[in-house]
């Protein structure tokens, strides 16, 4: 069960969704942006279908858009930031998003001046992307996304083709003319959770994107396709351990949104 101590949320629009807290675990998710994640403190497991790795405090990884991880504090109340990059500012640093290969990069000069610029109240907008550019630039890619079997490579494009419907395993295997037990095993193994589980944690994202463009919680639900508020918030906070209503009012709250 994904569970943190707090967190906190900021956006500045066409910049950053900023989140910060303590945490003491966080089981598989997802997130339809890539993410940048500073370990301000402490040390923790992070596990994705690349690797498991042990990051320390100044330690900084990457985890691509749509890729299962998770992860498990080594001390009490590890510090972390993450960082989700808009759309807008992220293919003006980086073009179109490579998979990043890289595992980690340890405490160093260009992990402390990312830091030193996201943390800056008066970083103008051109040197954070310069920071993050630097940051990227230390990172080894790939343009082609880790191999998977073709069943599940059609799984996972029906579901990203509609994020916002909820798809249960029977309908997409239908769909892809195979069986229900056979899907769910392979897509379990290969994109690490069931794909019911996957599709739900992609209409999070979609409700997600909707808070951060403006919209009450009520109108992001129904928008991304959950039953009503309630269903939007149980399976919120099994990403971020926090109820949706933190994101909302760390929008409003932000003098610089």
């Amino acid at each position: 069960m994904t569970t943190v101590a707090d967190l906190d949320f900021s956006y500045r629009r066409s910049e950053f969704l900023h989140a910060r807290g303590s945490a003491l675990r966080f089981d598989p998710h997802v997130h339809a942006f890539p993410s940048v994640v500073v370990v301000r403190r402490g040390a923790a497991e992070v596990r994705t279908r690349r690797h498991a790795l042990v990051v320390q405090s100044g330690d900084v990884f990457f985890v691509n858009a749509y890729e299962v991880h998770s992860g498990s504090s080594l001390e009490s109340g590890t510090l972390f930031e993450t960082y989700y990059p808009s759309q807008v500012l992220w293919p003006r640093t980086w073009g179109r998003s490579p998979t990043i290969t890289t595992d980690v990069i340890r405490h160093s000069r260009e992990t402390a001046r990312w830091t030193s610029a996201m943390s800056s109240s008066t970083a103008t907008p051109g040197v954070k992307t310069q920071a993050l550019r630097a940051l990227l630039s230390l990172c080894e890619t790939s343009r082609r996304p880790h191999a998977m079997p073709p069943l599940t490579v059609d799984a996972l494009d029906r579901i990203h083709r509609s994020p916002t419907e909820l798809t249960s395993p029977s309908r997409l295997a239908t769909e892809l003319r195979t069986g229900t037990s056979r899907l769910i095993r392979e897509f379990h193994a290969r994109a690490g959770m069931p794909p019911q589980r996957y599709s739900r944690q992609v209409l999070v994202s979609s409700a997600l994107s909707l808070v951060l463009d403006g919209q009450t919680l009520a109108d992001a639900a129904a928008g991304a396709g959950f039953a009503d508020q309630a269903h939007l918030t149980r399976e919120f906070k099994k990403v971020f351990g926090v109820p949706p209503g933190v994101l909302a009012r760390g929008i409003r709250a932000d003098p610089h949104r």
